[in-house]
């Protein structure tokens, strides 16, 4: 038997007829993975990458975290670690996905979803889990939604690396306020996210150059292996957000 017609429509691909009759068509439905049907943490870890479409490759050179890591996470092949499942968290969350750690570990609770309107997740969430506790995640950007509020020259901003460690960990949030000229004097030994003025942002503590009156970006963890530069020197600033607010996911 040949086929005789072969079309994709979305879903349904129609694959196969007999004696060419149309009546007879057999439809075969393509299925596509949903939340409730994946039962792995690298099933659900692929999932999430799926729903923005990123390439580990991209997920390497953006976030340093390995190709080949991430692949044994997400075939199973090694267990995900708690360490990888903060740095998994913090990038997906920094390319715009709302992801809860209950559903990564165990697929319970809230699931992915991608925050291009925060408020209107915040009600499709709100709608999803009447009558249960709201979900950690989902408090925590309603802080930061808040925050930022009531200061409107503040910048929040996601860590996801593991620079800034113990004190600040992949999946916190910080936030802070815009401080420029010479009020960059009263940022001087606090931890900072600063912009350069080649426009490079960063996360680390300000320390002033004593040699050329400029300053140096220090990280806390020099030991972490994904650090090229623990200390980055005599860095024109252009503003710093010395960090006021900080929130750490519920573990």
């Amino acid at each position: 038997m040949k086929p005789c017609a072969k079309k994709t429509l979305d879903l349904i691909r129609i694959v196969y007829c007999q004696s060419c009759l149309p009546k007879k068509i057999v439809i075969k439905v393509k299925k596509n993975k949903t939340p409730k049907s994946l039962k792995t943490r690298g099933e659900r870890l692929q999932y999430i990458r799926s729903l923005l479409r990123l390439t580990r490759s991209y997920i390497e050179q953006k976030y340093g975290l390995s190709v080949e890591t991430l692949k044994v996470w997400e075939y199973d092949k090694q267990p995900l670690t708690e360490n990888g499942l903060k740095r998994c968290m913090a990038i997906y969350r920094a390319e715009g996905v709302l992801v809860a750690r209950n559903w990564i570990l165990l697929g319970e609770g809230l699931a992915p979803k991608i925050a291009v309107n925060i408020k209107r997740i915040f009600e499709e969430v709100q709608e999803e889990q009447k009558g249960q506790p709201l979900d950690d995640e989902i408090l925590m950007l309603k802080e930061a939604d808040y925050f930022k509020s009531l200061a409107p020259n503040s910048i929040l901003m996601l860590v996801t690396t593991e620079e800034m460690l113990p004190v600040y960990s992949p999946g916190d949030y910080i936030g802070g306020r815009y401080i420029k000229g010479k009020d960059l004097e009263n940022a001087i030994g606090k931890d900072c996210i600063v912009k350069t003025r080649q426009g490079e942002q960063f996360f680390r503590r300000l320390i002033k150059n004593s040699t050329s009156g400029g300053y140096n970006l220090v990280c806390l963890n020099p030991s972490w292996g994904g650090t090229l530069e623990p200390v980055i020197y005599d860095v024109a600033v252009e503003w710093a957000a010395p960090v006021i607010w900080h929130r750490r996911l519920n573990n």
